[in-house]
């Protein structure tokens, strides 16, 4: 005999589902819990009293187009049992409730554990002030305001669009400490209206809602409002306007400031109209539009396409393809739908994984660096293991389980082979070129000005080489030359006094005088001598002439500190760049390298590695380096210095040979070291063990 229906259990007409198939809905009211079921079901429930499978299956089949056999039936019962839908009268009743009592009795962590994780806690009973107010909500749904809104959504748009920098600008004020605290204070506003607009539709529809209150989902704050009685309408228009009725609220509200923006002058109402218009629409399309997580972007998504529990759906068929496309199994899938919505879920499966997986990683860091060490290390851990070990480790219980299904055939030798290949090529060496920002400059630069004001007498031709020493250009300085004449003419005069006063008693007494002041003459010539002197613009080194102004001829007047030249040397140019501490050790002195040049074109400069600094760089030399400026180095500002975020050493490089394509500047580029090999998979696992050793350190 069959188990009883509990007298209390009410079926409702359900929505035609995605098939066209006839769907009804089984509410629990003393629960409040809803269960969606097909025609197949239905027509076997509509016969429950008659208490016999075989009696049910064979009035099915002889009054409706299905075929029903008994073990369908049994399914049925089997259904009704795990939902608790069914009296507790029948044979091993008491034995069966109390094993489920007993998987409901967790152990104290896994109960702190699962209410650390997910806690709902009920504020308020809102459903007979819903219908007190319900006439005055239904203003905001109606045409003309809808018609209004649409208005304000174009000229707010229009006033964005045309006030954008001035908007940035604001939007830049606010990221303080206060603005912070501001933002969170209206983000909660915008969220009790959104729970209001849930609420208001769904009591439009005849819909009770029993509570509202706040979720706390691993201790952060959501706002929740129970509309499950919604699972009783039976027009899916219906369902998704209430699933779609928070985000039309946010929306509205988000129009509406953005509209009466320009219209305020600037004091509080513009700061609180201004947070606002940013924050609700970030908060409307970014969060609730998600369909990867169950906030409203699900619940619409699920209703759009008529798919009750669609995340644990397409979860299961995800799993199902991967057994089959991973492992051969061969098995019927777990619901059948059309090849394109098959395709559909099993996508929003993998991208919802994929998704969750980052966002959970990211919380789990977050509980980690906002708390106690020691309590940021252990909820760190339960993150991890509830999130993502525990499903995957599941998983792989399921594999384990199903090995004689799957072991040894086609399918799976294949994916245990490449899965074998891609642990060796992790595991083996490989070669691996270490990439870096450089900056390639001669190894000398001499840069050649005119010391004073004068005529360029002589000037060498762009491209010349020069020895050491060798004149660049001279310059006729007046000045000097005039200067210079005066000084000899003085010290001409001094002679000539000294000589007349060793033989002129009268004169002999100025001797002192006169050898001092020859003396301080003498100093002056040399000095005009070696201005002069200075006029022969010399190279300290052996180069190449570079960077000539091209409209400076011979005879040509130059002003002070005018540039005349570049000499670079003709020497191997050098280059420097900065690597991590994993890449630094695997280059050495005498590697390969290649550097190309930003912004030029031509095969890359081949260079060697010179010199690798066996101590950390403590700051940049120059911010060509920095990441912000383009380089890959993150560095932070300290002290009127660019201090590296993490440990890195110096490089020095050196060309083979000299790279005239290059002229005189420097060069800033990316450099190919050709490094000694490294197994990829070792670098992951030693970078993964230094965080760890690094943050488990007190």
């Amino acid at each position: 005999m069959l188990p009883t229906l509990r007298e209390e259990i009410v079926v409702y007409p359900g929505p035609t589902n995605y098939a066209g198939e006839p769907s009804w809905t089984v509410h629990d009211p003393t629960r409040n819990r809803f269960f969606r079921i097909d025609w197949l079901t239905y027509e076997i429930l509509g016969r429950w009293s008659f208490g016999d499978p075989g009696v049910i299956a064979d009035n099915v089949n002889s009054q409706s187009p299905l075929h029903v056999s008994e073990e369908d039936v049994n399914g049925v019962a089997r259904f009704l049992v795990d939902r608790e839908l069914i009296q507790s009268n029948f044979e091993g009743s008491a034995r069966l409730f109390n094993e489920r009592l007993q998987q409901r009795r967790h152990s104290w962590w896994a109960w702190l554990m699962h209410h650390y994780l997910f806690v709902r806690l009920p504020l308020v009973r809102p459903d007979a002030w819903l219908g007190r107010n319900i006439g005055k909500a239904r203003l905001l749904a109606s045409r003309f305001f809808f018609r209004m809104t649409m208005v304000a959504l174009v000229f707010g748009v229009w006033q964005a669009v045309t006030q954008w920098e001035q908007i940035r600008s604001a939007l830049v004020d606010t990221i303080t400490p206060s603005g912070a605290v501001a933002y969170m204070i209206t983000l909660g506003i915008v969220k009790v209206a959104h729970e209001l607009g849930h609420a208001f539709v769904a009591k439009h529809y005849g819909c009770r809602v029993p509570t509202m209150g706040v979720a706390l989902l691993v201790m952060m704050p959501v706002a929740y409002t129970d509309t499950t009685d919604t699972w009783k309408l039976h027009d899916k228009h219906q369902r998704l306007m209430v699933a779609s009725a928070g985000v039309a609220t946010e929306l509205t509200i988000a129009i509406w400031a953005t509209a009466m923006l320009p219209f305020l002058p600037e004091g509080p109402l513009r700061t609180i109209v201004f947070l606002l218009a940013t924050t609700t629409w970030v908060s409307a399309i970014v969060v609730n539009f998600n369909p990867l997580m169950r906030f409203d972007g699900y619940f619409i998504l699920s209703d759009w396409l008529d798919l009750p529990n669609l995340h644990d759906r397409a979860f299961a068929l995800a799993k199902w393809r991967i057994r089959k496309l991973v492992l051969g199994i061969k098995e019927p899938p777990p619901e059948t739908f059309p090849a394109h919505v098959e395709r559909i879920l099993v996508a929003l499966a993998v991208v919802t994984w994929i998704y969750r997986l980052g966002l959970y990683l990211g919380i789990a860091f977050l509980v980690y660096h906002f708390t106690v060490k020691l309590i940021g290390i252990l909820l760190f851990c339960v993150e991890m293991w509830w999130f993502i070990l525990k499903p995957v480790i599941a998983e792989m219980k399921t594999w384990s389980a199903r090995r004689a299904e799957w072991w040894g055939n086609a399918r799976s030798r294949r994916v245990m082979i490449a899965g074998g290949v891609v642990l060796l090529l992790l595991a083996l060496p490989l070669p691996a070129p270490v990439g870096a920002t450089a900056v390639l400059s001669p190894s000398a630069v001499h840069f050649v000005y005119a010391p004073e004001a004068g005529q360029v007498t002589g000037m060498r031709q762009l491209g010349e080489k020069l020895g050491e020493g060798a004149v660049v250009a001279a310059i006729d300085s007046p000045s000097i030359v005039s200067q210079r004449s005066v000084v000899a003419a003085e010290v001409e005069s001094l002679r000539r006094q000294m000589e007349g006063a060793a033989v002129d008693p009268e004169q002999r007494m100025n001797l002192l005088t006169l050898q001092s002041d020859l003396a301080a003459a003498e100093a002056n010539l040399a000095n005009s001598a070696e201005q002069a002197e200075r006029m022969e613009l010399r190279t300290p080194f052996a180069g190449k002439l570079v960077d000539v102004d091209p409209d400076l001829r011979s005879g040509d007047w130059v002003g002070k500190g005018s540039a005349i030249a570049v000499v670079v040397s003709e020497d191997a140019w050098r280059a420097v760049a900065y690597l991590d501490a994993d890449e630094a050790r695997r280059v050495k002195v005498g590697d390969r390298a290649n550097f190309v040049p930003e912004g030029l074109r031509g095969s890359p400069v081949a260079m060697v590695v010179e010199q690798v600094d066996p101590d950390v760089t403590r700051s940049l030399p120059s911010g060509v380096y920095a990441a912000s400026a383009g380089g890959d180095v993150l560095v932070r500002a300290k002290d009127g210095k660019m201090v590296p975020e993490g440990s890195i050493y110096r490089v020095r490089l050196k060309t083979v040979g000299i790279p005239d394509k290059l002229v005189g500047h420097s060069w800033r580029g990316q450099v190919v070291i050709q490094g000694s090999w490294s197994s990829p998979g070792w670098r992951y696992l030693r970078a993964a063990i230094a965080v760890i050793v690094r943050e488990a350190g007190f």
